[in-house]
């Protein structure tokens, strides 16, 4: 009996341990999948969220507020979306935070048509642009027409589809289209094959500085699974890296993921995210939150929303550095 307990224990001793289930997480983008969105492809394509032990759902998104909303309710348990929308609803009684910083530079851009003779913003005035009710750039515009010295209704504005934007330009439906700057070179390129000639006017030029979309999630969750959001964070971290260090890999993963995108494209698109998420300062860790830019993005999303409540919200409540290391 003691030989045979023995030989049943070196046996067990010689079985591999269990694996622990991954923690799975529904991911909300803020758009339909694109060029900006490659460094989330490449963690999940490359596996880094599975080597940070996550099981990651990742779902489009309606706009920025659509996703901060979608968050709030549980719908996604992370989201990408941009800081004001967040201090707009936690000014609104939803208990959500941004927990780490992707887009430390402005990425607002107006993608204007050459021959709609845009060379100033002044010269938007009586122009039509076009873009989502929930698009950040559109919601900020009032803001950047402010700083820029223009009356902000002094612009018409066509509510469109962020997939129906590009279509839109180029059948001159528009003067322009408000975007992102991630985005601005698969527009400049596909006009061009089209005929048509583009430029950017981008808010950051105009004196918006202030902070954009990051990663966001309910109070709740981070009472609840602190853990993972701080996996989260890691994975990311380390799949933005790689697909700056690999643009063309990266490229190809969300091209063979998203076969409409042209892995040629997505490169530039990386570029214009590399830019976006460079740090001003080196000392702080990937994704941390600085108190003094939440404090300007608040006062912008106050004044950009037309919110007392925004602008009366602690923006403690809006941020926290907890998940970044």
């Amino acid at each position: 009996m003691r030989l045979q307990l023995a030989i049943t224990g070196m046996l067990a001793a010689l079985l591999p341990l269990p694996v622990s289930a991954a923690d799975h997480v529904v991911f909300g983008l803020d758009y339909v999948p694109s060029g900006q969105h490659a460094p989330f492809y490449v963690a999940q394509g490359k596996g880094f969220f599975a080597a940070n032990g996550l099981d990651v759902d990742m779902q489009r998104g309606y706009g920025s507020s659509d996703t901060v909303k979608r968050v709030a309710a549980g719908a996604f348990e992370i989201g990408f979306g941009d800081t004001g929308a967040v201090i707009l609803s936690r000014a609104e009684g939803l208990k959500v935070k941004t927990f780490a910083m992707i887009y430390v530079q402005a990425p607002y851009t107006l993608i204007v048509r050459d021959d709609a003779e845009i060379k100033t913003p002044k010269d938007l005035i009586g122009k039509t642009l076009a873009g989502p009710v929930g698009s950040a750039t559109r919601t900020m515009f009032p803001l950047f027409a402010r700083q820029a010295g223009i009356d902000p209704n002094s612009v018409n504005w066509l509510t469109t589809d962020a997939a129906n934007l590009l279509p839109v330009l180029l059948a001159n439906r528009a003067a322009g289209v408000a975007e992102f700057y991630a985005g601005h070179a698969t527009y400049l390129t596909k006009a061009e094959e089209n005929g048509v000639k583009l430029h950017v006017i981008r808010y950051s030029d105009y004196g918006v500085d202030i902070y954009s979309n990051g990663l966001i999630a309910r109070d709740q969750t981070m009472a609840e699974r602190p853990d993972v959001l701080r996996r989260f964070v890691k994975a990311l971290h380390e799949a933005y890296e790689y697909t700056y260090a690999h643009p063309d890999a990266a490229a190809q993963i969300l091209a063979d993921a998203q076969p409409h995108l042209s892995p040629r494209l997505i490169q530039a698109n990386i570029q214009a995210v590399k830019e976006l998420n460079t740090p001003k300062r080196n000392d702080r860790p990937w994704g941390y939150i600085d108190r003094d830019m939440m404090v300007a993005t608040r006062q912008a999303a106050a004044e950009a929303y037309a919110s007392e409540n925004a602008k009366a919200v602690s923006v403690d409540e809006c941020f926290t550095n907890d998940f970044v290391k």
